[in-house]
C-alpha cells in the first residue's frame, strides 16, 4: 500500500508538472473577423492593439481614437464568448492602406498579434484622403490586457 501512495503521489505530482509547461507553450488562437466600419474624425495616434470585452469598453476605445461606427453593429452577443480585438493601423495621409492579420498567439497570458501593414507601392496613384486602417476581430474569451502588437509596414505592388 505504501508503495502504491508513493507511485501515486509520484504521477500526480509529474502529471502537475506537464500541465504546468504544457500551459507555457505558445497556443496559436482561431479568430473571426467582424465588421470594422469606422470612420474618424482626425487623430493622428499611431499604430495600437485594443482588447474589448464589453461595450463600455467599445466606447472607450472609440472614444480615445475619436472614431464612430459609420453602420450601427450590436456586438453584445459575441463579448458573451468572446474578446474583440480591435488592430489598429494608424492614420494614413492616402488611401491603400490595410492591416493584414497574420497570427494571434496565447503566451503565459499574453496576447501576441502578427499583423503587416499593407501600404500603396512606389508609383501607385492613391486618393489624398486621410483613411484609419483597422481590422476588428473575435476571439476566445482573455481575462487580461497584456497585449503586444507587431505590425510591419510591408509595400503593396501596384497592380
Amino acid at each position: 500500500m505504501k508503495h502504491f501512495l508513493k507511485f501515486f503521489s509520484a504521477l500526480l505530482f509529474a502529471t502537475a508538472l506537464l500541465m504546468g509547461c504544457a500551459s507555457n507553450k505558445p497556443k496559436l488562437l482561431t479568430f473571426e473577423y467582424l465588421p470594422s466600419d469606422f470612420q474618424s474624425m482626425y487623430n493622428e495616434k499611431g499604430a495600437n492593439i485594443y482588447v474589448i470585452n464589453n461595450d463600455n469598453e467599445m466606447q472607450e476605445v472609440l472614444k480615445e481614437l475619436q472614431m464612430q461606427p459609420i453602420n450601427e453593429v450590436d456586438y453584445s452577443f459575441f463579448y458573451q464568448n468572446n474578446s474583440l480585438v480591435l488592430i489598429y493601423g494608424g492614420m494614413q495621409r492616402t488611401t491603400g492602406y490595410k492591416v493584414d492579420l497574420q497570427s494571434v498567439t496565447l503566451t503565459k497570458g499574453k496576447l501576441q498579434v502578427l499583423a503587416e501593414l499593407h501600404t500603396p507601392g512606389e508609383g501607385c496613384l492613391m486618393g489624398d484622403m486621410i483613411t484609419y486602417p483597422v481590422q476588428l476581430i473575435a476571439i476566445e474569451k482573455i481575462a487580461g490586457k497584456d497585449v503586444s502588437l507587431d505590425m510591419p509596414v510591408v509595400a503593396k505592388p501596384c497592380r
